[in-house]
Protein backbone atom coordinates (compact mmCIF):
# COMPACT_ATOMS: atom_id res chain seq x y z
CA UNK A 1 0.00 0.00 0.00
CA UNK A 2 1.53 3.18 -1.16
CA UNK A 3 2.30 5.74 1.97
CA UNK A 4 -0.82 8.41 0.54
CA UNK A 5 -3.48 6.11 0.66
CA UNK A 6 -2.36 4.49 3.88
CA UNK A 7 -2.33 8.39 5.33
CA UNK A 8 -5.52 8.43 3.76
CA UNK A 9 -7.65 5.86 5.08
CA UNK A 10 -5.60 6.42 8.66
CA UNK A 11 -7.46 10.12 8.66
CA UNK A 12 -10.75 8.69 7.12
CA UNK A 13 -10.92 5.97 9.89
CA UNK A 14 -9.94 8.98 12.65
CA UNK A 15 -12.87 11.16 11.13
CA UNK A 16 -15.42 7.93 11.62
CA UNK A 17 -14.47 7.46 14.96
CA UNK A 18 -14.05 10.83 16.14
CA UNK A 19 -17.74 11.47 13.98
CA UNK A 20 -20.32 9.49 16.58
CA UNK A 21 -22.16 8.42 13.49
CA UNK A 22 -22.28 4.27 12.60
CA UNK A 23 -20.34 3.37 9.70
CA UNK A 24 -23.18 3.01 7.95
CA UNK A 25 -24.41 6.43 8.61
CA UNK A 26 -20.76 8.29 8.17
CA UNK A 27 -20.05 6.23 5.07
CA UNK A 28 -23.63 7.10 3.34
CA UNK A 29 -22.38 10.86 4.41
CA UNK A 30 -19.03 10.64 3.08
CA UNK A 31 -19.80 8.96 -0.25
CA UNK A 32 -17.74 6.04 0.72
CA UNK A 33 -18.47 2.52 0.54
CA UNK A 34 -18.86 0.63 4.54
CA UNK A 35 -17.23 -2.25 3.38
CA UNK A 36 -14.16 -0.60 2.24
CA UNK A 37 -14.49 1.44 5.51
CA UNK A 38 -14.26 -1.74 7.37
CA UNK A 39 -11.75 -3.39 5.34
CA UNK A 40 -9.00 -0.57 6.09
CA UNK A 41 -10.19 -0.59 9.67
CA UNK A 42 -9.45 -4.58 10.35
CA UNK A 43 -6.40 -4.47 8.25
CA UNK A 44 -4.90 -1.62 10.05
CA UNK A 45 -6.53 -3.35 13.73
CA UNK A 46 -4.32 -6.74 12.36
CA UNK A 47 -1.23 -5.00 11.32
CA UNK A 48 -1.10 -3.02 14.61
CA UNK A 49 -1.57 -6.26 16.71
CA UNK A 50 1.19 -8.12 14.63
CA UNK A 51 3.37 -4.93 15.63
CA UNK A 52 2.82 -5.26 19.77
CA UNK A 53 2.96 -8.42 19.78
CA UNK A 54 6.63 -8.46 18.09
CA UNK A 55 5.43 -10.54 15.42
CA UNK A 56 6.46 -9.82 12.06
CA UNK A 57 6.25 -11.09 8.41
CA UNK A 58 10.28 -11.16 8.24
CA UNK A 59 12.19 -14.12 8.84
CA UNK A 60 14.63 -14.01 11.66
CA UNK A 61 17.36 -16.89 12.04
CA UNK A 62 18.27 -18.39 15.49
CA UNK A 63 21.29 -20.23 15.83
CA UNK A 64 21.07 -23.90 16.75
CA UNK A 65 24.08 -25.03 19.05
CA UNK A 66 24.77 -28.62 19.26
Amino acid sequence: MKEDERKLWTERINDYRSSGLTAVKWSEVNNLSVHKLRYYINKFNKENKLESNGTSSEIKWVPIVA
